[in-house]
């Protein structure tokens, strides 16, 4: 009975280990994508919708939205919000399907420095890793505002 049990026991352990060899897989194709993504945005490669609001507040500011697009697909946002001192950048990173791929949470210029928060997810949308419970805005609402925009500008004749 106790070498079945080993045996059993081995088998959960050997499973468990391939299932993080999985995810550190897809964890690693996710972040090579998301690396020339933010090489493609700093080189100015994807149009961009810009969504400010009135910065006339007197403690941080309110966010700005920034929506990278290619062929009407969205591919990120990012949202930076300021507070007094330091600030705040939400990313969100989608593949050629329009699925998200990589949610980013990353605090500047603050005295303590956190980490970075991520949720990566597979290509059914499930979390395969994370070390944060969970976005602030969804990611289907970040693409919900992004169609807005994009039925807004063909309205007035414009494309994305």
């Amino acid at each position: 009975m106790k070498a079945y049990g080993m045996v059993i026991i081995a088998f959960l352990i050997l499973m468990a280990s391939g299932q993080s060899s999985f995810a550190s897989d897809d964890m690693e194709r996710i972040n090579l994508k998301v690396k020339q993504i933010l090489r493609d945005i700093e080189k100015d490669e994807f149009p961009v919708v810009v969504m400010r609001f009135d910065n006339l507040v007197s403690e941080g500011s309110p966010p700005d939205f920034k929506f990278y697009y290619k062929n009407d697909k969205l591919i990120a946002c990012q949202i930076d919000v300021g507070h007094e001192t330091w600030g705040i950048r939400f990313s969100y990173f989608f593949d050629e399907d329009g699925r998200i791929i990589k949610y980013l949470k990353e605090v500047s210029s603050r005295p303590d420095n956190p980490p970075r928060k991520a949720i990566f997810y597979d290509k059914k949308g499930d979390v395969i890793w994370s070390n944060i419970k969970k976005p602030p805005v969804k990611a289907e609402e970040i693409l919900k505002h992004f169609k807005y925009f994009n039925t807004q500008a063909e309205s007035f004749g414009m494309e994305f």
